[in-house]
């Protein structure tokens, strides 16, 4: 692996991260009011 396979790699995995995060949090307030 060099380091451009990394970068990319551990960015996507944080967009995903976020994404996930943001729609889970979403749900949740929306479940909650």
């Amino acid at each position: 692996m060099n380091a451009e396979a990394i970068y990319y790699t551990v960015t996507y995995i944080g967009l995903f991260a976020a994404a996930l995060g943001i729609s889970s949090f979403m749900y949740y307030k929306m479940m909650t009011e």
